[in-house]
């Protein structure tokens, strides 16, 4: 896979994704959050992006009580988009749930290695939130 990176601002792209998928996650609650925490403006593929942050909301949305929320930030050097969720943590795979295929953790995977740059790699993860829930993050060199 390829990025084709150009300028953008992850807050427009956070309000978007918010914008056109929270009437898709009802009745659970979707926010843009800390928006005034993410740089305004960074060099990704937009449409690969977008792709890999619906995935992972799709995963969220499986285990979310109520509330799920989208943010950015820039950590090290690299911008880092956040979903939280208020469920139970990260679980394990469930070979016999037929929704879940492996295939988004792979997408997202092979969306931050399209994003390595000058020798850093981006970078997909999942992780327990300290107040509990899941916490994604997926970051772009």
């Amino acid at each position: 896979m390829r990025a084709h990176s150009a300028d953008e601002s992850p807050q427009d792209l956070i309000r978007l994704i918010c914008k056109d998928q929270a009437p898709l996650l009802s009745p659970l609650q979707l926010h843009a959050a800390h928006l005034e925490q993410a740089p305004p403006y960074w060099h990704f593929d937009r449409r690969l992006v977008r792709l890999a942050l619906e995935a992972a909301l799709h995963n969220a949305q499986r285990y979310a009580r109520s509330t799920i929320c989208l943010s950015a930030l820039e950590r090290d050097g690299q911008l880092v988009f956040v979903i939280d969720d208020d469920g139970p943590g990260p679980q394990p795979p469930d070979r016999d749930d037929p929704q879940s295929t492996g295939l988004g953790t792979a997408l997202c995977q092979a969306v931050a290695t399209a994003h390595n740059l000058k020798g850093r790699h981006g970078f997909a993860r999942l992780t327990v939130r300290p107040e509990g829930g899941a916490r994604f993050e997926l970051g772009l060199a």
